[in-house]
C-alpha cells in the first residue's frame, strides 16, 4: 500500500492541516472544529486557551489519533496518522503520545501504583514497568500513598498519577486536557509547575487546552481558540 509522506522539518512533530470535525445528531449538523491549522514541534511548549465549547478537548483527541477528522489531515513526521491502520495507529499513539485526561480516567479497582503500570506493560514488560512506576510516581511525591486506590485520594493526586501514567512509556508529545481544570487554584498552580518542570527535564513537547486564565501566564505559545478556530496566537 503507497503512504503519501509530506515534506516537513526534522523538528516538526505534528502539523494539521485544515483540520475539520463535524458532528450529526438526526438533522442537526455541529461544526465543532473549522479548519485549523496548527504545527507542534519538538520540545515546545502550547498553551490551547478557550472557552468551554469552544473545541479544545475535540482538538486534542484528533491530535492524539483518538478522534478522526471529518477532513483535513494530521501529519506525524509527514505521515497522516489517519491514513494508518486501527493497530498500527494504536501503536504510534503508545509509543508517542502521552495523554493527560481532564477527569483522569483512572481505574476504580487498581491502586495508583497499578494505574501507572499497566500503561507500560506492553513496551517494558511487568518487571521494568513496575520499577519504571515507582521511579515516577515517586519522583511526583506519591511513594506513601501508591498502594491507595483513586477512590481513596485528592483530586490533586489522581492528576499526578495520570501524569505519571501519561510519561511511564517516555512519550514525544504530551497532551492535557485541563490538567487544572478539576482541582484548587493552588494545586493547579502546583500541577501546572510540575507538568513544566518535567517537559523541561524530559526534552517533552507539551500542550495544553485549558479554561484556565492562569495560564496565559505561561512561556509557552498560546493559541486562543473560540467557535473551533484559532482566532489568534501569541508567541
Amino acid at each position: 500500500m503507497y503512504l503519501k509522506l509530506f515534506v516537513m522539518s526534522e523538528d516538526l512533530l505534528i502539523k494539521g492541516v485544515n483540520i475539520q470535525k463535524t458532528f450529526f445528531s438526526g438533522n442537526v449538523k455541529t461544526e465543532v472544529i473549522r479548519g485549523i491549522e496548527i504545527e507542534i514541534k519538538k520540545e515546545d511548549y502550547v498553551v490551547i486557551f478557550g472557552p468551554s465549547g469552544a473545541g479544545k478537548t475535540t482538538l486534542l483527541h484528533i491530535i492524539a489519533g483518538l478522534l478522526s477528522p471529518t477532513k483535513g489531515k494530521v501529519l506525524w513526521k509527514g505521515e497522516d496518522i489517519y491514513s494508518m491502520s486501527e493497530e498500527r495507529r494504536s501503536l504510534w499513539r503508545r509509543e508517542n503520545i502521552g495523554f493527560i485526561f481532564q477527569f483522569f480516567h483512572l481505574l476504580p479497582d487498581l491502586t495508583l501504583e497499578e494505574n501507572v503500570l499497566i500503561a507500560g506493560w506492553k513496551k517494558w514488560g511487568k518487571k521494568e514497568a513496575k520499577r519504571r512506576a515507582e521511579e515516577l510516581l515517586e519522583k511526583l511525591g506519591l511513594k506513601r500513598i501508591a498502594h491507595r486506590y483513586p477512590s481513596q485520594v485528592s483530586g490533586g493526586e489522581k492528576q499526578r498519577t495520570a501524569i505519571a501514567r501519561a510519561l511511564i512509556n517516555e512519550p514525544s508529545l504530551i497532551l492535557a486536557d485541563e490538567p487544572t481544570g478539576n482541582v484548587d487554584s493552588v494545586t493547579g498552580k502546583e500541577i501546572r509547575g510540575l507538568l513544566e518542570k518535567l517537559r523541561e527535564e524530559k526534552g517533552t513537547a507539551l500542550v495544553v487546552a485549558t479554561h484556565r486564565e492562569d495560564w496565559k501566564e505561561s512561556g509557552g505559545k498560546i493559541f486562543f481558540l473560540e467557535d473551533g478556530k484559532i482566532i489568534k496566537r501569541k508567541k
